[in-house]
């Protein structure tokens, strides 16, 4: 690798940390044709990703379990539950249920 793509790299990893101790990062999308969100015409638009720190995941966290805990007193069902009554009535077993958890691990990896 020569200087020039040496300080290019470095360039772009100092953008990096700094996207990231911003707490977001710039990115450019184009819009689908389809897309009734943009004007008609747009050929690109410039938007931001936010990037969680520690505090939005453990606010993140906390309204998912308020909302589970919720869903819980009303009566829904847990999935463990939900799995239990498929498997009871034979429309869900054990058995396609370690299929998909299998293919589900292989698309992830």
């Amino acid at each position: 690798m020569d200087e020039q793509d040496k300080e290019i790299k470095e360039q772009s990893l100092r953008a990096a940390f700094f996207d990231i101790f911003n707490g977001c990062s710039r990115v450019v999308i184009k819009p689908s044709k389809a897309s009734t969100f943009f004007p008609e015409g747009t050929k690109t638009v410039t938007a931001y990703a936010k990037h969680f720190c520690f505090f939005d995941q453990i606010n993140l966290d906390r309204i998912r379990e308020d909302a589970f805990n919720k869903a819980k007193t009303k009566g829904l069902p847990t999935k463990e539950e939900n799995l239990s009554n498929l498997n009871e009535q034979g429309l869900w077993t054990d058995k396609d249920e370690s299929n998909w958890v299998s293919k589900k691990s292989y698309l992830e990896t």
